[in-house]
């Protein structure tokens, strides 16, 4: 007994003596001001997103409402709660059941639509806070102002496979999302631009167009096949000879060597005025098609500087026949040129998913020819004349994309050689003469897009799985805004940035 009371004393007096416990009374009142600082966080951070998603959910009712320009308010507040709750998760709709309040004011035209919802907190209640309420409103005018869309997509060699694939999948949900509300295609319009060296603005309808130049008379054509094009004078030992084919324009060769055109065009050269009377490079600057000026009509592309031709023409020791000829232009023929024609504006939404479907990547990579084109489809001139008149009731918009930086050779002055871009053959000089010809086209990219800013048209620029800092800064450069321009490293990347970008264009019709 007595040792039991003495092993009691010495536990008693070590108690006393201990102050390790004091930790939890300095550190016990931090200890709940963290804690409710990381419920506040927590709580907070899942009212965002409820309010993110009711946001998103306002936006499509009110969009589809405002497409239904003939319709009393009744007919739109029922649509606009089908698509408010189309676009609610199933767990928002059980778990908070927000409303839908929506208003038309017939004097103005303009519709209200808001929603709250009360998101109950788990770690906030210790502080007192047992429900945070959040909400969203927009306005939007009943009449909804004209989209017209440009998607130019690169199709180069580099794109092939799983990311062709996932430029289709992202390109596509950005059309669906934009033609999700009912009526949408009464306001909506997207044209798809795929480019490579060069554009195919396709060949059936568009061989004889007016604004091609079918008589070979422009500056582009006779570097290609006009009286001063060596390449229509044969060796025969070592002496040269004049032949039929000498003067002979495209369109004649097509007719005498019996092949057809594939659609792709050569790139304007030279320079005109703008309607501000300034000085422009017809490549960079909208400019219509005239035929009493020749070097605004776009030149037939036919790559007739392919090094086989070094063996036919330079090295022959008879004159080549016909079928030789023949057998070389059409080898030549579908080089470097996009197997994809341009798709003209448009608000058939399965025209413009099934032309991103048909796209197929080959050849190198001119991404200021690809943007000029992206412009051209907007005009409501020619060459493609879909699109509507500027005015404040349309919103123009350019999508391009790259994987690559421009790739148009090297130079060389024998007319030789693989390459054979919008801008013809290396030595044509169209690009001057540095070795990299793509110095010249990343010079102009920065001055096409400020022509096309400056008619009012808003661009978005993507570069997706690119490396080359100096492609990234000259895409940022041609958005419209920062914010504008997506570097996406990765597929996932690539989806986000369409995603963010079919927000922006929702938005462009809303006044929050």
């Amino acid at each position: 007994m007595k040792t039991k009371i003495l092993n009691i004393y010495v536990l008693l007096k070590r108690f006393r003596k201990d102050n390790s416990g004091a930790v939890a009374i300095v550190y016990g009142p931090m200890f709940i001001v963290l804690l409710l600082a990381s419920g506040l966080a927590i709580d907070y951070a899942r009212a965002y997103l409820v309010k993110k998603e009711i946001s998103r959910a306002i936006d499509a009712s009110i969009l589809a409402a405002g497409s239904m320009a003939n319709a009393n308010e009744a007919e739109m507040k029922v649509v606009a709660e089908r698509y408010f709750k189309a676009n609610l998760s199933d767990s928002t709709k059980a778990n908070y059941d927000p409303q839908l309040n929506f208003d038309l004011d017939e004097t103005t035209n303009e519709i209200t639509a808001s929603s709250t919802a009360s998101v109950e907190t788990y770690l906030m209640k210790l502080a007192g806070f047992e429900f945070v309420d959040v909400g969203a409103n927009a306005v939007a005018g009943r009449s909804i102002v004209n989209v017209e869309v440009a998607l130019v997509l690169d199709n180069s060699g580099s794109m092939e496979g799983s990311k062709l694939t996932s430029l289709e999948t992202a390109a596509k949900k950005l059309v669906d999302t934009l033609y999700e509300p009912a009526g949408s295609s009464a306001f909506v319009k997207f044209s798809l631009v795929p480019f490579t060296g060069t554009v195919n603005v396709g060949a059936d309808e568009h061989i004889d167009a007016d604004w091609m130049d079918g008589d070979g008379l422009s500056e582009a054509s006779q570097q290609a096949f006009g009286s001063d094009f060596k390449y229509w004078e044969w060796k025969d030992g070592a002496s040269s000879t004049e032949n039929q084919y000498r003067g002979m324009t495209a369109k004649e060769a097509f007719d005498h060597f019996d092949f057809d055109w594939n659609g792709c065009v050569r790139t304007r050269v030279g320079t005109t005025t703008n309607d501000e009377g300034d000085t422009v490079g017809y490549d960079l600057w909208d400019v219509p098609a005239d035929a009493s000026e020749p070097d605004s009509l776009f030149p037939f592309h036919v790559h007739t500087t392919h090094t086989a031709w070094k063996e036919i023409v330079t090295k022959s020791s008879q004159i080549p026949s016909d079928s030789q000829v023949r057998n070389q232009l059409q080898k030549n023929l579908h080089l470097l040129c996009p197997t994809e024609a341009i798709t003209p504006l448009t608000n058939d939404q399965d025209a413009i998913n099934s032309a991103l479907e048909d796209m197929v990547a080959n050849g190198g990579t001119n991404i200021t020819t690809g943007f000029m084109w992206g412009w051209r489809v907007l005009s409501s001139a020619s060459p493609f004349s879909q699109g509507a008149d500027y005015s404040p009731d349309v919103v123009k918009v350019i999508v391009v994309l790259t994987d690559g930086e421009n790739d148009v050779g090297n130079y060389n002055s024998d007319k030789t050689g693989n390459y054979f871009s919008a801008y013809g053959a290396p030595a044509f000089g169209n690009l001057g003469t540095q070795t990299r010809l793509a110095d010249k086209l990343d010079e102009k990219l920065p001055i096409a897009c400020a022509n096309a800013r400056s008619r009012g048209i808003l661009i978005y620029s993507i570069t997706f799985q690119l490396n080359d800092t100096n492609t990234q800064d000259l895409m940022r450069s041609c958005a419209t805004q920062p914010d504008m321009y997506f570097n996406s490293p990765s597929n996932d990347a690539l989806e986000d940035a369409f995603e963010k970008i079919a927000s922006g264009l929702q938005k462009l019709l809303l006044k929050k």
